[in-house]
């Protein structure tokens, strides 16, 4: 479920609840590797989503398609490597 930071305009989800929403975690995995989507909070066990970003990596992915996105995923986890 999405909830609020610090009231303010913005909404946030959590890893479990982004890939709740994308039925994949493998697919929420691939966002982050392919650059498409950036954890705006990042701490040692707290990591949220902004649904902002969620949903233009759902308009990403459809236009661009799944192929696309693994292999810029692919291409960055072996640049990691």
């Amino acid at each position: 479920m999405a909830q609020r930071i610090d009231n303010k305009e913005k909404w946030f989800y959590s890893p479990k609840a982004a890939a709740d929403l994308f039925e994949s975690a493998q697919l929420i995995e691939d966002f982050v590797d392919a650059g498409w989507l950036v954890p705006v909070v990042k701490r040692k066990r707290l990591t949220r989503y902004d649904v902002v970003d969620l949903v233009q990596c759902r308009a990403k992915l459809h236009s661009m398609g799944d192929e696309t996105l693994r292999k810029l995923a692919a291409q960055h986890r072996s640049e990691r490597k």
